[in-house]
């Protein structure tokens, strides 16, 4: 018997490979037929992080993040695109607006960044949102 696994997976980061296993899970009918059962597996192993993280087992916390990483992963499968570029886009628009929340804060607060707020700090985070629709 053969596997739809036996050929090598190629992705070279966890997230092109969560992608590339789920895609090919899907491609043989390994799915749900919309996208309640996807949202269901993520409030699921959400819920799942929340008691190990009750709990305080690290190595529990741990494993429950990947499932629920992969169950996020599965989301951007079920939508169409990869979970990777969709956080890629993420991480400019939070470099953007973290960029623009230091300036913020260096020309209304005296002293560091890390002498402020949070409070303070998300005004400035806030600020980027709104005027530069970041």
């Amino acid at each position: 018997m053969t596997s739809i696994f036996d050929e090598k997976i190629k992705a070279q980061n966890s997230v092109d490979k969560t992608h590339e296993i789920l895609e090919r899970a899907m491609n043989v009918g390994f799915k749900w037929n919309s996208m309640d059962g996807v949202f269901e597996k993520i409030y699921e192993e959400l819920d799942e992080v929340k008691e190990a993280i009750a709990v305080g087992n690290a190595d529990d916390v741990r494993s429950e993040v990947g499932d629920l990483l992969f169950a996020v992963i599965k989301l951007a499968a079920y939508s169409g695109f990869k979970a990777n570029d969709a956080l890629e886009m993420c991480n400019d628009k939070f470099l953007e607006r973290f960029m623009f929340m230091e300036k913020y804060m260096a020309k209304n607060f005296e002293g560091d960044l890390n002498d402020r707020s949070v409070e303070e700090m998300m005004q400035g985070w806030n600020k980027a949102k709104d005027i530069n629709n970041l």
